[in-house]
């Protein structure tokens, strides 16, 4: 089988699994093809630590709310839940000049999420596992231009699942529905095959965070008048994550196993 969850349990727990032959294959190609794409759009590739101080984690806003979703080393690191954490850490303390924004960021990572709580049938297989792929957009920018980046970012990946003739849709999220850290976030989903039917999976949540993960992070930006400096705007999105991408592709077996 090309998904295994048997063997991933075995070798480490449920919801863990091996990819071998042709789905491993699409699933990287299917990586480069995301990075260039973003690349080709004026966003620069980078690979990021896979773990993060608890401080960092706290900047990002994922602690202490989100305490108990993630994974833990010994020496209190915490495996990235998304690119998105260790790249709000990357410029943390530091300034930039206003002509030097905005920054743009692509970068590919594996996610790790304990989905705790998570289960049912609608959770079997790929739609919900411990460790996946994703490719992320982050961007660094000021205040004036935070608005009309995030809408960019939405038409990025729309444009790229078009590209790849997925069909999806884009729905805003409720503040009740948003991270406590998000001002507006809109997720991209795209249409599946289900085990009742056609289904609609998220694979893409696109965040203009405002200030709120720059603060604390001290991300921040000398205007050109050269007057106080200003708290940069962070945004980021899924440029998109790949387990969910490749089973609406239909090019990924979900097998169900324990």
């Amino acid at each position: 089988m090309a998904t295994d969850f048997e063997r991933g349990a075995k070798t480490t727990r449920s919801k863990f699994y091996f990819q071998t032959g042709r789905e491993a294959f699409w699933e990287l190609s299917l990586i480069n093809t995301m990075m260039g794409y973003h690349i080709g759009n004026g966003y620069k590739p980078v690979i990021p630590p896979y773990l993060v101080s608890r401080k960092t984690a706290e900047m990002a806003g994922i602690l202490p709310r989100f305490e108990g979703q993630f994974y833990h080393t010994t020496d209190d690191l915490i495996l990235i839940p998304t690119a998105e954490t260790a790249l709000v850490g990357m410029h943390s303390d530091e300034i930039f000049a206003e002509d030097e924004l905005p920054i743009k960021y692509v970068a590919f990572s594996p996610c790790f999420r304990r989905e705790a709580g998570a289960g049912g049938k609608r959770d079997k297989g790929l739609r919900r596992v411990h460790q996946f792929h994703k490719v992320e957009l982050f961007v660094i920018c000021t205040p004036q231009q935070s608005a009309v980046i995030h809408l960019e970012m939405i038409t990025q990946v729309q444009a790229l699942l078009t590209k790849l003739g997925v069909t999806h849709r884009t729905v805003e999220l409720s503040e009740a529905d948003r991270s406590p850290v998000s001002a507006s976030t809109f997720d991209i989903d795209v249409l599946s095959k289900g085990p009742d039917g056609d289904e609609w999976l998220e694979v893409s949540s696109i965040s203009n965070t405002h200030d709120r993960q720059s603060k604390p992070a001290l991300i921040r930006y000398r205007p050109r008048d050269g007057g106080k400096l200003i708290k940069c705007h962070l945004l980021n999105g899924s440029g998109v994550a790949l387990p969910r991408l490749m089973l609406a592709m239909g090019i990924e077996n979900d097998v169900e196993c324990s």
